[in-house]
Formats: structure tokens, sequence, C-alpha cells
């Protein structure tokens, strides 16, 4: 763990934190990104290990007995060190190495994605408009990729470089998320609706300059 950094204020003590020898954090901090990444994976690789005793089998004999497995976003890190690791050894190894580049991965992304506090007016704003809590993604239903991109390229005309949007992940055909970066300088709401007869799912975009948030398809 790098000393300057300000992102582990409690340690990534897990033993203690189980044992009770040390308060355990609050939620706020073990969900934020350089936390949860390591603590998830380590979540995975345990529940896989306790099956394996549990089924007096090693990592290899289970996996045998798996047709297929994969990981979704960090968990593919974890699917990566099951798959090969054959002996009780090489998956105490590939575990570390796991665990190792999750912590990394998480610092490194909430380095380059500094967190950043959101006015009380604008999560207020938000709840009150069952938009949820802001945030820097954006769920999108509704529409394909390529029925969105061009709502993005006309939305992002009005946006400074740094607040641009873009597709982040599209896990479904209809199912998108759009993510951007804070702009401090910017707390305007701006809510653009996309064109559509009243047959076809009518996309309702909004967000503030600087947060965006989770919303739903709509009717027109």
């Amino acid at each position: 763990m790098e000393d300057d950094s300000t992102f582990y204020t409690y340690s990534l003590d897990v033993v203690s934190w189980l044992s009770g020898t040390v308060p355990r954090p609050a939620v706020f901090y073990l969900a934020s990104v350089p936390v949860s990444f390591p603590l998830i994976g380590l979540t995975q690789l345990v529940q896989y290990l306790f099956v394996c005793r549990v089924a007096n089998l090693t990592p290899g004999e289970l996996r045998s007995r798996i047709s297929g497995a994969t990981g979704h976003s960090q968990g593919i890190v974890s699917a990566v060190a099951i798959a090969t690791s054959a002996t009780f050894e090489e998956f105490v190894d590939n575990s570390r190495k796991a665990l190792k580049w999750l912590f990394y991965s998480g610092l490194r992304g909430q380095q380059a994605f500094p967190v950043t506090s959101v006015e009380p007016s604008i999560v207020k704003d938000a709840l009150e408009g069952s938009e949820g809590t802001p945030s820097p993604m954006l769920s999108i239903t509704g529409l394909s990729l390529k029925e969105l991109e061009p709502h993005i390229a006309k939305t992002n005309k009005h946006l400074p470089s740094i607040s641009q949007l873009f597709v982040s992940l599209s896990p479904l055909k209809h199912t998108h998320f759009n993510s951007s970066y804070p702009n401090s300088r910017h707390d305007t709401f701006v809510c653009a609706k996309c064109h559509c007869d009243e047959f076809e799912p009518c996309l309702v975009v909004a967000w503030h300059w600087k947060y965006l948030w989770e919303l739903g398809s709509w009717r027109c």
C-alpha cells in the first residue's frame, strides 16, 4: 500500500474486522472502489475455496465438474485465478496475484477518478425526482447502441471536453451504461428526451453536468 494514499484510512485488515479485534468500517468505506475491488475478489475466491473444502475436492477437481464460468467486471480476475488453479498451492498463489491486481486496479482507478462531494441541493433534487443518488454513471435502456450514439454525439456538443459522455458498458442489446467525468464548474440540470413514435420505447436522459444517475426507459 502506498504511504501517501488517503483511501485506506481504516486499512484493509479483513481478519481483524471479522474477529472483532478492531471495529468494522462503515459501508461507505467498504463500498469505495479502492477497498471494494480487492474485498469482492477475496469474497469470491474464499467462496470457491469453501466449496472445495466442503466437497473434499481440489480446486482442479471442482473446476473439472463445472461446464463453464465467467466473471463480470473485476469478477473476470477471480474467474482467471480459478481457471488456472489445479492444486491448493496454485490456488493460493494465483489468489495472491489476483488480489494484488485488484488492489492496484481499484487504487489507480480512484486516483484517476477522484472522489468529489455532491452539493446537498443536487442530491435532494435527484432523490425528490426519483432518479436515485447522483453518481458518475448513467443506465440507459430501450435503445440499441446504434440508436443511442447519435443522441450522445448531439449532447456532447453542449458539454465541455472533460464532461463528455461515452458508453462504458453494454451488457445487453438495449441496455447501456454511460460515464462522464465530474465537472465541478457546472451543476446545471439538463433533461433531453429522444423522439420516438407511440409504439417505440422512449428514452429520458437526465443528468447534472457534474453527475449522472440511473434512469429507466419511458414510453411516449
